[in-house]
């Protein structure tokens, strides 16, 4: 799994420029949807960009913590340095399932958020005339 999260981390590196300016923009547009639009109309710009911002911060997260994750250790090397090794991927391990818990709860907190710019967005006058 080490293995299959530092190759999607280092994908992941080259949007990094990319996933921070979105973060960053959706901070933007979230600070003025909260400081200087009224209630119903900062809220339909707030939910998008607190989504927007979520995911892009947790994929240069990812991308930042996966992305030198250290191979297994060899036989050759004394004990000392494979238990060494051992160690920090074990600490890998922890930010793994660390990571996989809060993916989770990402996945958890947009479906509620978009829910909630859904039922608030104004009713759809398709099909009037």
């Amino acid at each position: 799994m080490l293995e299959w999260m530092h190759r999607l981390a280092v994908w992941l590196a080259r949007f990094r420029i990319a996933l921070v300016t979105v973060a960053v923009s959706a901070a933007l547009v979230g600070v003025f949807a909260l400081f200087l639009l009224d209630s119903a109309q900062g809220d339909r710009l707030l939910f998008p960009a607190l989504v927007l911002f979520t995911w892009s911060f947790l994929f240069v997260v990812f991308a930042d913590a996966f992305a030198r994750v250290p191979g297994p250790p060899d036989p050759s090397w004394g004990r000392w340095r494979r238990w060494r090794r051992k160690s920090v991927r074990g600490l890998y391990w922890l930010l793994a399932v660390g990571t996989i818990v809060m993916v989770l709860v990402a996945v958890h907190a947009s479906q509620y958020i978009v829910r909630e710019w859904l039922d608030d967005a104004p009713p759809s006058h398709q099909g009037h005339r």
